[in-house]
């Protein structure tokens, strides 16, 4: 399949999805200023570097597994006013924390980690015992169920489901969102809350253009895999592709997709060994 239409600047379109997400994101935490914060799968720092500028009293520890992720995230975060509230680690094997920090933190953030966790239920406990007794917890993380796009793109559904099948294939939950609140309280956090973070919008707004373009990439990987698989031969993924490309240029189209929001507070009875 030809790939010379993926659409240029993508990290520069991730990052202003991410943006976009961040300040709402930012504003849900409602924090005092005096928190002492983890954040966990940071990625480049975005949004740890505003929620050390969100506590002037208070201290964040970020983290990141991505050897490349990490080191963008530990140089942006140097020389800022905030650095001196700012730790950024690489998490190697677990959470890399002193024995000391382990039931310490008031809040922890882990923001579309989940999907890239081995093990999502371990995951969050490990979040949850980082936690001191009655520290909050709060999870974004997606659940591709319920896209829609309007006017509809003929054939856009069945290369979606492939773009899901193939996450699903490589270990990776696309549905995980909804799941966050059970998984919350089986790792010892009482869920408090649940809300969709809505990241659509309509053609002409920064919006729009930032989560299509994502959208895009996602079908062109889609249609590999069902090409791959012999599920849907190149003409056909290649006219849904042309399909959807000519849609997002309409000055009418839109698109609804929300990722989850979820908090949850570590259970003043709850036990864990401090050491993982």
């Amino acid at each position: 399949m030809v790939d010379s239409r993926r659409m240029p600047g993508e990290r520069r379109r991730i990052a202003s999805m991410r943006a976009l997400l961040h300040d709402e994101c930012l504003s849900e935490l409602e924090l005092r200023g005096d928190e002492r914060i983890l954040e966990v799968g940071c990625d480049v720092g975005q949004l740890s570097r505003s929620l050390a500028a969100a506590v002037p009293t208070g201290s964040v520890v970020a983290t990141e597994e991505c050897p490349y992720r990490f080191e963008i995230a530990r140089v942006e975060s140097s020389g800022r006013e905030e650095s001196d509230r700012l730790e950024v680690r690489r998490a190697e094997s677990g959470l890399p924390l002193t024995h000391e920090e382990w039931g310490s933190f008031d809040v922890v953030v882990a923001r579309h980690a989940l999907q890239d966790a081995h093990d999502p239920e371990e995951f969050l406990i490990e979040c949850v015992r980082a936690l001191r007794p009655g520290g909050r917890i709060v999870v974004v993380d997606d659940d591709y169920a319920g896209l829609q796009l309007a006017p509809a793109v003929d054939g856009f559904e069945d290369l979606w489901a492939g773009f899901v099948d193939g996450m699903c294939e490589l270990g990776r939950d696309p549905f995980v969102g909804r799941r966050v609140p059970a998984m919350l309280n089986a790792a010892g956090a009482r869920p408090l809350r649940s809300q969709a973070v809505f990241c659509g919008g309509i053609a002409g707004d920064a919006r729009f253009e930032a989560t299509t373009g994502i959208l895009f990439d996602a079908l062109m990987r889609g249609a590999g895999w069902l090409v791959t698989q012999g599920k849907c031969d190149e003409q056909t993924a290649t006219r849904v592709l042309d399909g959807f490309d000519a849609w997002r240029r309409r000055i009418d189209a839109a698109v609804w997709w929300s990722v989850c929001l979820v908090e949850g507070r570590r259970r003043v009875g709850a036990f864990f060994s401090m050491t993982p």
